[in-house]
């Protein structure tokens, strides 16, 4: 329909880019609705909502978090190395800039090396700022990840995961490292998670959920 052919990769990605897109409509599915879930949610109910996430790479999912900025906190880590010019983060770089520019609080987790901020994960807070509900998954926000790869994503109503998840990413907001000399250049040995966030990376999290089904589930990060 949209004739595209094998070998058009920039053709191909500029229709999984456009929200008018048949293609991307059908590729996608309800995805995109899961991924900003809370955020609509915190926009309705007085709550917020704190993101963490490796990579963003669609105009949508930037502009739902533009549109959620008064209840919405993101951090968000590097993409890889572009292996034509050998510089870091031109995937996520010109949508960051965007929540930058649009006054949306955002912490840059900047590695710039083999270390991954693999986050793909939001936790809504009430009004009273109790974590209530986690949505979380394999989905990058990419158009690639909603639209081309066999990804998941789901959102769980429950205290007890919710707080488990906000907590590992305050340790994550705490844990600070020098930036790299340029968001594009190479990071180095300083760009590294620090030893307490691994040590407390390292522990369990049983859950005693607020629902039978999560009953002896741990958490894992």
């Amino acid at each position: 329909e949209a004739g595209i052919k094998v070998g058009q990769r920039d053709k191909i990605r500029a229709e999984l880019q456009n929200p008018a897109s048949k293609i991307r409509a059908y590729l996608h599915g309800d995805v995109p609705d899961v991924l900003t879930s809370l955020m609509k949610r915190a926009k309705s109910e007085g709550g917020t909502v704190r993101l963490a996430l490796y990579e963003l790479g669609d105009d949508e999912l930037c502009d739902a978090i533009i549109a959620a900025k008064d209840v919405v906190e993101v951090i968000l880590s590097n993409s890889g190395r572009d292996d034509k010019t050998g510089k870091w983060d031109l995937g996520n770089a010109p949508f960051r800039k965007r929540l930058h520019d649009a006054g949306v609080v955002v912490t840059d987790r900047l590695f710039n090396n083999n270390h991954i901020g693999h986050n793909k994960f939001a936790v809504y807070r009430d009004a009273q700022g109790d974590p209530r509900a986690v949505m979380t998954g394999s989905t990058n926000w990419t158009s690639t990840g909603i639209c081309g790869q066999s990804n998941n994503a789901f959102v769980r109503d429950d205290p007890a995961m919710a707080k488990v998840f906000n907590a590992y990413w305050e340790r994550m907001k705490t844990d600070v490292f020098p930036p790299p000399a340029s968001e594009s250049a190479a990071g180095h040995v300083a760009q590294t998670q620090g030893v307490p966030f691994r040590k407390d990376n390292h522990m369990a999290n049983p859950l005693d959920g607020a629902t039978v089904a999560l009953n002896g589930m741990t958490v894992w990060f």
